[in-house]
């Protein structure tokens, strides 16, 4: 079955650029007007716009109907540019790079559906602009607090990517597994859970503060058995502890838990939000698009 691709178009507050994805491809092209004044910016993170834009159009959708954000931008918070050979000049310069738009576009409220974004935002923030007084928030947060629950219907709600019935979870039961870069604040950790009616959570042996990782960075850095046994261990845990499957608020541990272990599904909790399943196996490479500025 051949897929069919929906382009989403975007204007990019901080890049003041419109920018067209279909798949994997985008083009760009700067506005006359240039970057735009945006008190409230969401900023969804190259991995999420990477894993499904129309899901991202879908959630900004929702955000601009709730006056919860004035605009959005599609630019990388420098995070994945530790990871490469020249982060000592590269990633300053980006950081500030970004900073000075988001000075200039005079944004007062930053809502991110990333934990390594909320992080990298704040480090930034404290180096870079420490006059600044910027609000940086999970979007799990501000779904939260504008009332958005996940019940057990809607568990089984929405399609898969070959448009059958979701029908993922014989028990509603779910654990979320903890990304490493929300271990210290916990604001992701307790968001999400919040979204779920009690009854449905059962936690692992290792959760929140004592998470184990999803695998990702031991994989980065070229530990790739530590990196399966942690996936693995992610998987067992949540078994152990009677769920039906993982639940996680990072598009990365999502994509590697359904990669590198199968003994429970896992899916991101917008998954459940928004009734899509996300085909996790057959995401493309990153998007050039996530350092655009020029």
């Amino acid at each position: 079955m051949t897929k069919q691709l929906c382009e989403q178009v975007f204007t990019d507050a901080l890049a003041g650029s419109e920018i067209r994805i279909c798949g994997p491809a985008f083009t760009s092209e700067k506005s006359a007007e240039g970057p735009s004044a945006c008190s409230s910016l969401f900023f969804p993170g190259c991995s999420f716009l990477n894993a499904d834009a129309a899901l991202v159009a879908q959630v900004y959708s929702c955000l601009l109907e709730h006056r919860a954000v004035g605009g959005i931008s599609l630019l990388c918070c420098g995070k994945l540019l530790r990871f490469g050979e020249a982060v000592e000049s590269v990633l300053p310069a980006f950081q500030k790079k970004l900073v000075e738009s988001i000075r200039h576009c005079r944004v007062e409220r930053i809502v991110t559906a990333c934990p390594n974004c909320v992080a990298e935002f704040r480090k930034a923030f404290r180096l870079y602009a420490p006059d600044l007084a910027i609000e940086v928030l999970p979007l799990s947060q501000v779904l939260c607090d504008l009332g958005f629950r996940i019940d057990a219907d809607m568990l089984a709600a929405g399609q898969d990517p070959e448009g059958k019935a979701l029908q993922c979870l014989a028990l509603p039961l779910v654990a979320v597994h903890d990304s490493c870069p929300d271990r210290k604040s916990g604001e992701f950790a307790g968001s999400v859970r919040a979204l779920f009616s009690p009854e449905m959570l059962v936690e692992m042996a290792h959760s929140r503060r004592e998470s184990i990782c999803c695998g990702s960075l031991a994989n980065a850095a070229g530990r790739k058995e530590l990196a399966t046994s942690q996936a693995l261990e992610n998987g067992l845990e949540a078994q152990e502890a009677g769920a039906a499957a993982i639940v996680s608020y990072c598009i990365s541990c999502t994509k590697y838990l359904n990669k590198r272990q199968n003994r429970l599904p896992a899916y991101h909790y917008l998954e459940f939000l928004f009734g899509k399943r996300l085909d996790w196996k057959n995401i493309s490479p990153y998007l050039d698009i996530r350092f655009f500025f020029d």
